[in-house]
This record gives C-alpha cells, structure tokens and sequence, in this order.
C-alpha cells in the first residue's frame, strides 16, 4: 500500500534543541507511524548556532529522508562586536527574518523533491515567519496542497508588538493577507491566536484550525510521574528560558522572602539554556542562600526526569498584551508529569482557565501580587509537609494533548485539502 508523503519544511528540526522542535519532530514520529511518509526539508545543523539535542534525533524513523539545502549563520565564525553590526544590518534589511536568504536555496531543493508531482501535502512549520513567503511560492509555483503551522503568531507577535514597530507590523499583514489568500490552512496553537487571526482575516475565517501543542506519551515510560518524590526540601521547578516577556524575578523574591520572613528554605530546581550569571544578577543572596540547584541546559528527556522530582512545577508570564493568549509548550509536559502547577501570569487568561479550569492542573496567581505569591508558594509548602498536597487533575481533559491525537487531527486536515484540491 502506498504512503501519502507529506513535505515538511522546517528551519527548526533536530538535532538543533529547544521547544520549537518539539512539535515537529513528535508530527513527523506520528505521521511515519500513521501510514504517511514524511520527508523533512530544514537547514544544515551544523549552520546554526544553537542548542544542540542529539537525543531528538532518537526520535525520528531510521529510513527518513532528510534534506538540508544550503544555510549559514555568520555568528558561527564572526565575534560578537561584529556580529553586533551584521544583526543591525539583518534587522534593517531582512524581513521578516534572516531566513529569506534560505528560501531560495530551499525552493530550489523542494522543486527537486517535487519533480515527479508526488508530494501531497506541504507542511511549514513557523517560526522563522520567512516560511510564510515560502509556502506561497510552493503553493503558487508547484501547486502542492499547503498547510502553515503557527507555533506563534507573526503581525501580532509578542516581540513586534513590545517593541511597537508598527511599520513592521504593517509589512507582517501584508505577507499575510497574500500567503493567506493562496495557501489551503492555517494552523493556531491556541484560541487567542485562532480568534485574532479570524478577526483580522474574516475571508478567510474557514481556513484557519485550532491544534495546539502536546505532549508524547513515549517521554514519561521511564520518568516518575507517581505524586510522590524523594525530595527532603520543598523543590519548585522551571524548565525554559526567561526574558522580558518571562520574567523569574517575582518567584526568586517569594522564595527569598519566605526564607528570611520564616525561616524556611524553598528550592528552586532551574533547567534552562540562560547562563547561570544571569539568574544570579536576577535575585543576589539567592544562589548564596542555597535556594537555587542550577541544571544549565539539559536534553529533552533528562530535562523531563529532572522535572519529575519536583513538588510544584512553575510557569510565568509578564501581565501585558506581548502575552496575550499564550500557551508556552511546556505546559502539556507539565500537565503528564502530574506535579501541580502555579502560574504567576494573570488570573483571568486564558492559560489559568487552561490549568484551573479545563485541566484542574495547578493555581494561577497575579505576577504582581508578591503577597499572594508567597501566600500561595506557603499554602503548597504546608500540604508538602503533610504529604497531602491537594492534585486531582482531570485525565480526559489532559490526554487531548497527546501527540498521536494531535497527528491525527492533523491527517484529517491534509485529507481535507486533499480532497478540495
């Protein structure tokens, strides 16, 4: 029986690491396991100069076909002062990121792979949002059925919208409105995004699907997800990176305050690829104190196993609208690792209705309420103390998010096109 062969063109795939690898590399597991045959176009690992996680490669079938078409990353032999100049530069000229100079070469290798007319479904996998352009081409020049996949949303993307660069904005709808317009879906990872884009794009409402980020049940076989642990000290833990938009400082200062106010002392376990000095400018006497166990950055399932001997598990989010409507991907590991989680974002978002309500998975408080925090941090230590932390989350909700339903759920979107095509 023949397979369908589904094209994925991704410039984030392993063994390059990070969460923007994940979803892919789970659709393209599923997909080879679903009786399609996907074949991967991304850019040459070794032209990046990111995170590594060799382990992701485990994850994909022996006998897949890979194709990387020429890329380069000038900071991978230019020093920094330099290098400085060249993101000036690329900032000024490139839009809406470095990775136009890739289409061309990436075109050129997809009409190859294209050349007895078999691919049925072209699958982009966004960000960087240049994808967008290439995925007209694709769809304009080769009319392959093609799907957009949005892990964040591009004109109204937290960054731009930060930094209000409204020309930017302006030129990110225009890319928009003309990929919009030609290719078949387009793919949100949560409600916010969906309902924003259908507003933004009303003709065009019916193409736009809502599947959201998830989790593989294959990464918890051997990682504890019993809600009991070894730890002899109250353990919060934080896997990810943190920023402007991610902002660690008020969970530093609630565990510091706890520490000096009642003398008790709250650990927080950190896996992250920011450097360690950073966390320490972050919260000084934190480190000192011995209230922080330091990971660095770890692989994807030795990050998971680390996670899972935790009492609570943490997420964050500054209170504006660069934040609106996220659901950072994490969160869907956090759910299968069956730890509690306390969201320091915004009550009323919609990732607390996601954790209080959907999935009855943790407790969302106000990241600018220190008061509450503590309280809250205090409350789950006490019930620690008791061995009663009070967890009932709700596994129908919580297994929506597996990955091979996800990948289901996708196919059914490819059939679709298919069969409009």
């Amino acid at each position: 029986m023949n397979k369908n062969k589904c094209l994925i063109v991704s410039a984030n795939f392993p063994p390059l690491g990070g969460v923007g690898v994940q979803k892919v590399t789970k659709i393209v597991k599923n997909l080879s396991q679903l009786n399609w045959e996907p074949i991967v176009c991304t850019v040459p690992f070794f032209s990046r100069k990111s995170q590594k996680d060799k382990s992701m490669l485990k994850e994909l079938p022996e006998d897949l076909e890979i194709h990387r078409p020429f890329y380069f990353d000038y900071r991978k032999i230019i020093p920094g002062e330099i290098a400085k100049l060249f993101k000036r530069l690329e900032r000024k000229h490139l839009f809406p990121d470095k990775f136009v100079i890739w289409n061309y070469f990436a075109f050129n290798k997809i009409k190859k792979i294209n050349q007895k007319g078999n691919i049925d479904v072209a699958f982009f996998n966004l960000s960087p949002f240049s994808g967008l352009l290439l995925a007209k081409k694709v769809k304009d020049d080769l009319n392959i059925p093609t799907v957009v996949n949005f892990r964040d949303p591009f004109s109204f993307n937290n960054y731009i919208r930060l930094k209000n660069q409204s020309k930017k904005r302006k030129k990110a709808l225009k890319i928009e409105e003309e990929t919009f317009s030609i290719i078949d879906k387009v793919i949100c990872a949560t409600p916010y995004v969906l309902d924003k884009y259908r507003s933004l794009f009303p003709q065009y409402s019916e193409k736009f699907k809502l599947i959201p980020n998830g989790y593989d049940e294959n990464d918890f076989f051997d990682v504890n997800t019993n809600t009991e642990t070894d730890n002899s000290q109250f353990t919060i833990g934080y896997n990810g990176s943190v920023s402007k938009l991610v902002p660690i400082e008020p969970l530093f200062k609630a565990v510091k305050q706890i520490y000096q106010k009642h003398d008790i002392k709250i650990k927080i376990r950190i896996a992250s690829k920011n450097a360690k000095s950073k966390f320490k400018q972050i919260c000084p006497g934190c480190f000192e104190y011995g209230l922080v166990e330091w990971l660095g950055f770890l692989p994807h399932k030795k990050s998971l196993k680390k996670m899972s001997n935790t009492d609570l598990l943490t997420l964050m989010f500054t209170n504006n609208t660069a934040t609106k409507g996220a659901y950072p991907g994490k969160v869907f590991e956090y759910f299968r690792l069956n730890r509690p989680i306390l969201l320091l974002y915004n009550k009323t978002s919609d990732l607390a209705k996601l954790i209080n309500d959907k999935t009855q998975t943790g407790t969302a408080v106000n990241i600018e309420n220190l008061n509450e925090i503590v309280a809250t941090i205090l409350d789950f230590y006490r019930q620690w103390e008791k061995s009663k932390i009070d967890h009932n989350p709700d596994w129908n909700e919580i297994e929506k998010f597996e990955y091979k339903t996800i990948t289901k759920d996708i196919i059914k979107i490819f059939k679709e096109i298919n069969h409009e095509n």
